[in-house]
């Protein structure tokens, strides 16, 4: 399926539309262009200007949050492609990625049931290099192959693998605070 994008936040930011980002750098043309496009500064003109001044402090507040996020970037820029990510169904996952996360899910149930906090601890140390793993793959993908299918593929794979982590660290800060 063909993705309709209405912006591209690189262009905002004056960026190359590339996964990887220097995020310092976006950062400090985020504060440079907030600090042209504060409403603030339209304080004294009139309606028509201060609304265009919100407009584009909204703007470019949005650009940067997708930019900013691995996943949000990849997304955009797939979209950019012309590759719709989250459409249901349109991407498959791998069947031993499925299963991998079925297991995920066994070991953070037992560990939560157990009450192990070194349990989730390993589990959420390893679901971070399982993350960091993809999403240098992902960056492959993007950046150096121009492979938009195994892109797509690894986007949704993050996307899964997130929620698991934040389940496991949720849990993990659960068990200490306990």
């Amino acid at each position: 399926m063909t993705a309709m994008v209405a912006i591209d936040y690189f262009a905002v930011f004056g960026l190359p539309p590339a996964f990887a980002q220097d995020l310092t750098e976006l950062e400090h043309r985020y504060l440079d262009l907030q600090r042209h496009a504060h409403p603030d500064r339209y304080a004294h003109q009139d309606a028509a200007q201060r609304r265009a001044a919100a407009e584009a402090a909204a703007h470019i507040n949005e650009a940067y949050r997708q930019l900013k996020d691995p996943l949000a970037r990849s997304t955009h820029l797939l979209a950019l492609r012309g590759v719709e990510v989250l459409s249901a169904g349109s991407i498959p996952l791998p069947a031993d990625f499925l299963l991998q996360q079925m297991d995920w899910h066994e070991a953070l149930d037992t560990a939560r049931r157990a009450g192990d906090a070194s349990q989730l601890s390993g589990l959420t140390r390893d679901l971070r290099a399982e993350w960091a793993r993809l999403e240098s793959r992902l960056s492959r993908a993007l950046d150096e192959g121009g492979d938009n299918a195994d892109a797509a593929a690894t986007v949704r794979q993050l996307m899964f693998l997130r929620r698991l982590i934040e389940q496991a660290q949720s849990a993990l800060d659960a068990e200490e605070l306990s």
